[in-house]
């Protein structure tokens, strides 16, 4: 698992637990009881909603969650809170009970637990919203390219090298296509500002949003593309994909006015439609998709289609 993919977890995790509020709560000196009782109840609630997601389950394990929230133990936390009168409303009468403060610790732990993480791990904080929710929208329009390479086992330095030499390449035509069609030139270097490793791999690229953008909204139209044509032959006729992929259609218009020479248009077109084949190909697609695509596998479909692209092109994968 990712830092960003564990950051994120821990996140939704707290957030269906109810942990900052449990936190909260039992650090404040007078408490009501009926309040609490109705926070653990929305708290379990939540937990068996998130523990059918494999990746939550999986942090739930570390922290052996399942003590916390099994139902025996939850029965006798329930009798305890409710057997208190509302005239002993002190903090100090609720945490003498055992079992409730180990509840408090457990939740403490996942809030410092995620701070570290937050903290230590994850430098860009401009890919979360104002409630620490990661937000790939927001991501974007802050100039961050957030891509994932999925493998099945470790992925080669090789072909991690391949993957963003596509990138740049990619990068300079979308940069180009702004400077020839849109008058608006771009003097930020593109960076990789985090490669984040795991079962698969991120990787955010710095750049100017407006570039950023263009380069998801390519990526996500050419994969739809792709996955929906089984049919799809390598550097098949780009008439047919212009009508898929936006900017292809926006390049000919531009042609069509005279605002570029034929000669550009084609540049344009061969450096945005190889290096996107190139960049699926090696089995990435930017994170929105894979996020977007949890429920239909868009991960295993990439990895079938991509070996596809590859057999098409008539190549094969360097395994080094």
């Amino acid at each position: 698992m990712q830092k960003l993919e564990l950051r994120n977890n821990l996140n939704d995790i707290i957030n269906n637990l109810l942990s900052r509020q449990i936190v909260n709560l039992l650090t404040t000196d007078k408490i009501l009881s009926n309040n609490l009782l109705m926070m653990i109840v929305d708290s379990k609630g939540g937990y068996d909603k998130a523990i059918s997601d494999v990746d939550k389950a999986k942090v739930f394990k570390e922290f052996e969650t399942e003590k916390i929230y099994e139902t025996h133990y939850f029965s006798t936390l329930i009798s305890f809170i409710s057997t208190i009168p509302a005239n002993q409303n002190h903090r100090s009468q609720f945490l003498s009970h055992t079992g409730l403060n180990d509840f408090y610790s457990f939740h403490k732990s996942l809030l410092s637990t995620f701070r570290l993480v937050d903290n230590l791990l994850i430098g860009e904080k401009d890919i979360f919203d104002s409630n620490k929710n990661f937000d790939i929208h927001l991501a974007e329009n802050n100039g961050n390219l957030i891509l994932e390479v999925i493998d099945d086992g470790l992925v080669s330095l090789s072909k991690l090298n391949e993957i963003i030499s596509s990138i740049e390449k990619l990068t300079k035509t979308i940069y180009l296509l702004y400077d020839k069609i849109e008058n608006e030139k771009f003097d930020i270097y593109p960076q990789v500002a985090m490669i984040d490793s795991g079962s698969d791999v991120n990787i955010v690229i710095k750049l100017p949003s407006k570039a950023a953008n263009l380069i998801s909204q390519v990526i996500k139209q050419f994969w739809e593309y792709v996955s929906a044509h089984k049919s799809y032959k390598y550097r098949q006729t780009l008439k047919d994909v212009e009508k898929t992929i936006t900017v292809l259609g926006k390049i000919k218009e531009a042609e069509d006015k005279k605002l570029i020479e034929p000669e550009m248009s084609a540049i344009l077109k061969k450096g945005i439609l190889e290096n996107v084949e190139d960049i699926i190909a090696k089995n990435t697609l930017t994170k929105q998709i894979v996020i977007e695509g949890k429920e239909i596998s868009n991960r295993q479909l990439l990895l079938e289609r991509s070996k596809e692209l590859l057999l098409e092109a008539g190549k094969t994968e360097n395994p080094q």
